[in-house]
């Protein structure tokens, strides 16, 4: 909330009787039962404004104007349709990308998040995001943008903090607490950020506090300021509520480039086959798969065709596909038994004589690695190698041109050993989750090949789960940090960012128009904008390149 606005605004309200009076600019001035209120500035159609938000009670819709500071005029800008909820309270939110979010408290113990989208020079969207849980009797909320924190007072109890981005977790923070168990007296009543406090009044009014949200006490709600790309297409969600999208992989199509697939695990069905703008082609309903990865050349009833190989985690087993390259149709050849408690994750290495090998891990370290034949009528695999890493892991990739293997150990790091089976079972740590740049779990690894008139240089991509970010950093040895990144809202495109990624792929191979530097595909854990079962983000390459190179 902003004092001055506020001031201008009460005087204005004042002056009416106790009712905000709004006038369109053709219409007459109407009466509204005016109640709660925020100020945001804003800037559409090159024109800057404060912008007031206030709700109508005696019609339940949302109200955003402005107030001329010279003839207290109050212009309506924008009302919503009734608002489906009892609504308690009201703040705004404006993110580092100068979006504007609107949160309402409803009386049934949530905060509903929207998008405030212009439409034109004068008028607006409401986009729904996503929804918080709250306290009963929460009153009051306000918004610090700079670290992008949610306050939501539990009357007489509590305040808590979220974190406002979009695609954060739904999990709160507590701030303080009521006498005795914290420092806010007879409780919490109405709360506002001013600069970098957060100003707390206790409920009877006797008694203000000031917190210092950049202290001690709000470093670990705090969020990392970290670039950010956007999303151009995304698949359609997945049919199952829950955790279901994992891992996603890319076919590449021998001569057209635009023809590729995208393959997409769900855990609790089988595998989806998707084309480069997100639409589903195929759904091959095989059981509970988790990773999935792609290799080249192989042969099946006398065709050439290319293997697809996914953990499967109802038959505890590793599923191989022969994808035919004409139809671009997959279909389940056989299964590898491997002796492994519950196998979980999985990546394909292919050496310079062509050999494809599979890895497979179980949730307790183990992997183990097998030499594929897919030559012939009988698909099968030997086990050649077994090692192990302390506790869980699941992504791994291989990188063929090197002949190295990156394994994930969630809570550990990223370590390297030799692809073949000769070389050995002792592993290197090359990246470790230390909170600064790798945040717990390491789920997703993949790697991007970038060739140029002075050679090959390899990427490894990371998802850095524990605070929604994408590592990248050399694929060599010292394994150099090249940046990290998010991704944020496709507002253009109506599409939400990505959080809580699982799985994901990079491809440096031409696809083809905003592609035409390769892509980025991954897992979206919260698909929010509305929310909706999980699904996948799609990324021009191009966008991570630029977002890197602007940040080093």
């Amino acid at each position: 909330m902003r004092p001055l606005n506020t001031l201008l605004l009460a005087t204005a309200i004042a002056m009416t009787g106790g009712c905000v009076s709004v006038a369109a600019t053709d219409e007459p001035i109407m009466p509204t039962l005016g109640e709660f209120l925020d100020t945001r500035m804003v800037s559409t159609a090159n024109q800057p404004r404060a912008l007031h938000a206030s709700f109508d009670s005696g019609t339940s819709q949302l109200l955003l104007y402005t107030v001329n500071a010279e003839t207290l005029q109050i212009t309506r800008e924008f009302t919503s349709a009734p608002i489906d909820f009892p609504v308690e309270g009201l703040c705004l939110y404006q993110d580092r990308q100068q979006h504007l979010h609107l949160f309402l408290l409803s009386e049934l113990f949530e905060a509903h998040q929207y998008l405030l989208l212009p439409e034109a020079a004068v008028n607006w969207r409401m986009v729904p995001v996503r929804t918080l849980p709250l306290g009963p009797e929460t009153e009051f909320c306000t918004v610090d943008d700079n670290s992008g924190t949610f306050f939501a007072n539990e009357a007489e109890l509590a305040v808590w903090a979220h974190d406002a981005h979009p695609e954060a977790d739904t999990v709160r923070t507590l701030v303080d607490l009521a006498a005795p168990w914290g420092s806010l007296g007879e409780g919490p009543g109405t709360i506002m950020v001013r600069d970098d406090e957060l100003l707390i009044t206790e409920v009877t009014e006797n008694q203000q506090y000031a917190l210092q949200i950049e202290g001690e006490q709000f470093q670990h709600i705090a969020a990392d300021i970290l670039p950010e790309v956007v999303p151009v297409a995304e698949t359609g969600s997945m049919p199952d509520l829950g955790d279901a999208a994992d891992d996603p992989a890319i076919w590449l199509h021998p001569e057209t480039p635009e023809l590729s697939l995208i393959l997409g695990t769900n855990k609790r069905r089988g595998l989806f086959v998707y084309d480069l703008s997100g639409k589903e082609l195929q759904r091959l309903d095989v059981g509970r798969v988790n990773n999935v990865d792609v290799r080249y050349g192989a042969t099946w009833q006398g065709r050439q065709v290319d293997l697809a190989a996914a953990s499967n985690r109802d038959l505890n087993t590793i599923s191989l596909f022969a994808i035919d390259r004409a139809t671009r149709q997959l279909s389940l050849i056989t299964n590898i038994d491997p002796p492994l408690g519950e196998v979980y994750g999985l990546c394909l290495y292919q050496n310079t004589d062509k050999q494809i090998h599979a890895f497979i891990n179980d949730e307790n370290g183990t992997y183990l690695q097998y030499a594929l034949s897919v030559d012939d009528e009988q698909w099968r695999g030997e086990l050649v190698r077994e090692f192990h890493v302390g506790t869980q892991p699941e992504g791994c990739v291989a990188n063929d041109r090197t002949g190295e293997l990156f394994v994930g150990e969630e809570d550990v790091g990223i370590w390297v050993i030799g692809a073949e089976a000769s070389t050995g079972t002792t592993l290197t740590l090359v990246a470790k989750v230390d909170g600064t740049l790798l945040h717990d779990d390491v789920e997703g690894l993949a790697l991007y090949t970038q060739r140029s008139a002075t050679g090959v240089r390899d990427y490894l991509v990371i998802s850095s789960q524990g605070n929604d970010s994408y590592v990248v950093m050399e694929a060599i040895a010292p394994y150099r940090a090249s940046g990290a990144f998010r991704i944020g809202m496709g507002l253009d495109d109506g599409i939400d960012g990505a959080s809580e990624t699982d799985g994901l792929e990079v491809s440096s191979a031409n696809l083809g128009g905003i592609y035409s530097e390769g892509i980025m595909i991954v897992q979206d854990g919260r698909n929010v904008m509305p929310a909706e079962p999980q699904n996948f983000k799609l990324v021009p390459w191009s966008a991570v390149r630029d977002v890197l190179e602007r940040n080093r």
